[in-house]
């Protein structure tokens, strides 16, 4: 379920000189394929450096982590969310996010983890959240600690351009 009214949103990428070349390209070729955002070139790299995502020392020097910013209509930053370069962001988590936040604003209560449109949500204060506890709207994680761990492959952090660009 996509949030009521999406706000403006905009892409923005290191890869100079050839910004069109993701979402140009099909996403069977590496591509983003069709999409109706704009795509901001950072040249100056200022924009990523503003944000505190450019890679400012060792051989990544240069490189953008992967940022994505949620900012309310007020200029507040609502969220950040910034990952190493060999890990993208989720489509559909935005989204929700995006959906919590105009939530909260519209409604004033608090999105629960792993809160979704049209799902419970509870009030802050220690007494109205403990109905939203006693509800039974909480789920256990079904996944025990062995099956997490087990899904995980091993972490490599990319240490060069040349690492990052494979």
């Amino acid at each position: 379920m996509l949030p009521n009214t999406i706000p403006a949103c905009i892409a923005l990428t290191l890869n100079v000189p050839f910004p069109d070349f993701r979402c140009n390209t099909p996403r069977k070729r590496g591509g983003l394929g069709h999409i109706e955002i704009p795509i901001i070139a950072d040249t100056s790299k200022g924009i990523s450096a503003d944000y505190g995502t450019l890679i400012t020392e060792g051989p990544a020097c240069g490189i953008s982590y992967r940022g994505l910013f949620i900012i309310d209509p007020s200029g507040i930053v609502k969220h950040i969310t910034m990952n190493n370069l060999s890990v993208g962001r989720s489509v559909d988590e935005t989204l929700r996010l995006i959906a919590a936040h105009q939530f909260v604003a519209k409604h004033g209560q608090v999105c629960p983890a792993n809160w979704k449109p049209g799902g419970k949500a509870m009030y802050g204060d220690t007494e109205r959240a403990k109905e939203y506890f006693s509800s039974g709207a909480t789920e256990p994680n079904e996944l025990s600690e062995e099956d997490i761990f087990s899904l995980t492959p091993q972490m490599v952090d990319i240490a060069t351009r040349e690492e990052y660009e494979r």
